[in-house]
C-alpha cells in the first residue's frame, strides 16, 4: 500500500523512489507500475523508470522503452536500458530498424543499442544496414560496428559488405556534386546548393568511418581528425597518409573527395568509375522533391516556391503530407508563394490540426485564418 501511494504521489522525487523500488525488487511481472512512470511529466522520474525496465528486463516494456527515444536527453539511458535485455531484444528491435517510416534518429539509436550486445549476430544484422537509405542510420551502423571491433578485435565483420558500402557512399558523394552543378542552372539555388554541401560533408564523415572497418582504425581516425585542421600542412599530411594506406582502386576515387581541386576533374571521376552524367535541373529538383532525404526535399520545396517554378507545383504539394513536419511546413510556405493556396486548400486545411505548432502556425497563416 504504501509503494502504490509513491507510485501516484504529487511529490516528483517520491515517484523517481517507487520506479528504484520497481527495479530494485526486480520482480518481471510486477512491470505494470512502471508504465506510467514511464510516461511521467519529470524526466528525473522517466530516467528512473528506464533504468528500473533496464534491470527488469519484462520483454512488455521494451515498446515502452522505445518510444523514450522521443526525448534525446533520454536517448542514452534508453539504449543502455534496451542492452541489459540481452540479445533476446533483437527479435523486437530489428523489425523497427528495417522500417523505414520510422524516424531516422529512432532508428539509429537502436543500432547503438546492437552494438552494445556485443555478438557476432548483432554484427551481421548492423553489416545488413551499412547501404540504409537514411545518412544518419549509416553513421550510427559504422559507429556501433567500429566499437564492436575494437571491443573485440576477433569480431567477424564481412569485408564486401563494408567495401560496397563505400563504394555506395562515394558515389553518392559525386552525385550530390553533378546534382549542385545541374542545380546551378535555377536561380536563387544557393540555399539548396548549401544543403547539398553539407550533405556532402556528412557522406564524406561516413565513408572516413567505413574506411576504419577496412583500414587500421586508429590511423583513419587520427587522419579524420586531421583533415578538419585549419593547418594546410596538417591536412595535408593526412591525405600523404591515406594516400600510402589505400589501395590503388580505392584512392581514386577517395582521395579528390577529401582534397581541393578542380571541380570538372572531380566530375570526370563520378562519370568515369560510377558512370554518372549531368541532367536537366528539373530532373534533379524532382529528384529531391521526392527523394528520402527530408532536409534537402524541404530546401527544395522553397526554391520552387522562392523561383515560382509552377511546373514542379504537384511534387511540392505531395510533401504536405509528409512524414517530416520541415517538409509539411516548406510544402506550404511554397505553395503559397506560387498561388496555389486556392487549389490545395483542403490539404493544408488538414494541417490545422497537425502534431508540429509550426506546421499549424503556417497552414493558419496561408488560409488567414486568425
Amino acid at each position: 500500500e504504501v509503494l502504490k501511494r509513491m507510485l501516484t504521489s504529487p511529490s516528483r522525487k517520491t515517484r523517481e523512489y517507487a520506479a528504484w523500488i520497481l527495479g530494485e525488487v526486480g520482480v518481471q511481472n510486477f512491470y505494470q507500475p512502471l508504465i506510467p512512470l514511464l510516461n511521467d511529466s519529470s524526466e528525473n522520474v522517466r530516467l528512473a523508470a528506464i533504468d528500473a525496465a533496464g534491470r527488469l528486463q519484462t520483454p512488455e516494456l521494451i515498446p515502452e522503452l522505445v518510444k523514450q527515444f522521443s526525448y534525446p536527453r533520454l536517448a542514452m539511458s534508453t539504449v543502455k536500458a534496451l542492452a541489459k535485455f540481452g540479445p533476446a531484444v533483437q527479435n523486437e528491435l530489428i523489425p523497427i530498424l528495417d522500417d523505414l517510416t520510422q524516424p531516422p534518429e529512432l532508428r539509429a539509436h537502436l543500432a547503438r543499442v546492437l552494438a552494445r550486445l556485443d555478438s557476432p549476430e548483432s554484427a551481421e544484422l548492423l553489416a545488413e544496414h551499412l547501404a540504409d537509405e537514411s545518412i544518419h542510420v549509416r553513421l550510427a551502423v559504422v559507429q556501433a560496428l567500429t566499437m564492436l571491433v575494437a571491443n573485440r578485435p576477433e569480431m567477424p565483420i564481412e569485408l564486401a559488405a563494408s567495401d560496397q558500402a563505400i563504394l555506395n557512399e562515394a558515389k553518392l558523394w559525386y552525385r550530390l556534386l553533378y546534382t549542385i552543378q545541374d542545380l546551378k542552372k535555377f536561380p536563387n539555388s544557393e540555399m539548396v546548393e548549401d544543403a547539398i554541401k553539407d550533405k556532402q560533408k556528412s557522406v564524406a564523415r561516413q565513408l572516413l568511418a567505413l574506411l576504419g572497418l577496412k583500414y587500421q582504425a586508429s590511423t583513419i581516425e587520427l587522419v579524420t581528425r586531421n583533415l578538419e585542421s585549419h593547418h594546410i600542412a596538417t591536412r595535408a599530411n593526412a591525405l600523404e597518409v591515406l594516400d600510402n594506406l589505400l589501395t590503388k582502386e580505392d584512392k581514386e576515387f577517395i582521395i579528390p573527395i577529401l582534397e581541393d581541386g578542380p571541380v570538372q576533374d572531380k566530375l570526370d571521376i563520378g562519370n568515369v568509375t560510377f558512370g554518372l552524367n549531368s541532367h536537366s535541373n528539373d530532373a534533379r529538383l524532382l529528384e529531391l522533391l521526392e527523394g528520402p532525404d527530408h532536409w534537402l526535399g524541404a530546401c527544395a520545396a522553397m526554391l520552387v516556391g522562392i523561383s515560382k517554378i509552377n511546373k514542379m507545383e504537384e511534387p511540392v504539394a505531395k510533401l504536405l503530407q509528409s512524414p517530416n513536419a520541415v517538409c509539411r511546413e516548406s510544402a506550404i510556405v511554397a505553395i503559397s508563394r506560387l498561388g496555389k493556396t486556392d487549389t490545395w486548400k483542403e490539404s493544408i486545411e488538414s494541417l490545422l490540426t497537425d502534431e508540429a505548432a509550426h506546421v499549424r502556425r503556417y497552414a493558419r497563416h496561408v488560409l488567414k485564418i486568425a
